[in-house]
């Protein structure tokens, strides 16, 4: 059987999560994520620093990674400054040094550097065997995806209400990646969500309805 790729875009908070926790949850998928070797050496910088193994994983991927860290230098440029996140003279918040990396990386070094090597990472385990694979977040990688076959599903949610989180840098790159279908995610609960996700992965990749999925 053929390989199924998904990348999935769109802004924060929309559920691009929830709908990656669905799809390895219920339909055998596996999460990649772009920046996971990236991630890995950002652990390693934040060691190196002065963080512990704990305090660099919080850093890179718990409740560390949007507080001003005093390992990290002080803010003295203004362009620097996220509204209601940092100031002049705070601390970097480790997202900020993650964030610099994941361009480097993504645009200096190449996508094949990130996704691509992520992807054949994950594409060269259990030989003959179908994989199902998830990019959670695409902001550089989409060539690279596509040209393993991947498909980009924009998420979107819009709320009447609801405010998006304020935006970093890499946002305005994944406003300009080209979308092959796109999900409404205004349900109001997460079982509806799933049922209308599954209906477009039906609809894309002629999936199999899955076991029915307790609503939370």
């Amino acid at each position: 059987m053929k390989d199924i790729i998904i990348g999935l875009k769109g802004g924060r908070g929309v559920g691009k999560s929830k709908v990656a926790d669905h799809l390895v949850k219920n339909h055998g998928f596996s999460r990649v994520h772009p920046f996971d070797g990236g991630k890995a050496a950002s652990r390693a910088y934040f060691m190196h620093i002065g963080a512990t193994e704990e305090e660099a994983w919080r850093m890179t991927d718990g409740d560390l990674k949007d507080v001003p860290s005093p390992l990290l230098p002080i803010i003295t440029n203004p362009e620097h400054v996220i509204p209601g996140k940092c100031e002049l003279g705070d601390h970097y918040m480790p997202r900020f040094f993650m964030e610099k990396f994941g361009k480097c990386m993504g645009i200096e070094m190449g996508p094949e550097f990130t996704i691509g090597m992520e992807l054949r990472r994950h594409l060269g385990k259990d030989p003959g065997e179908q994989k199902r694979l998830v990019v959670e977040s695409i902001v550089y990688e989409a060539p690279e995806l596509r040209a393993l076959g991947g498909k980009i599903i924009k998420v979107q949610r819009e709320i009447e209400g609801v405010e998006r989180p304020a935006g970093m840098e890499t946002d305005k790159f994944v406003s300009a990646v080209g979308t092959d279908h796109v999900f409404d995610n205004c349900s109001a609960d997460l079982a509806t969500m799933r049922a209308e996700f599954d209906a477009l992965l039906q609809e894309i990749f002629e999936l199999e309805e899955p076991e029915p999925v307790m609503a939370l």
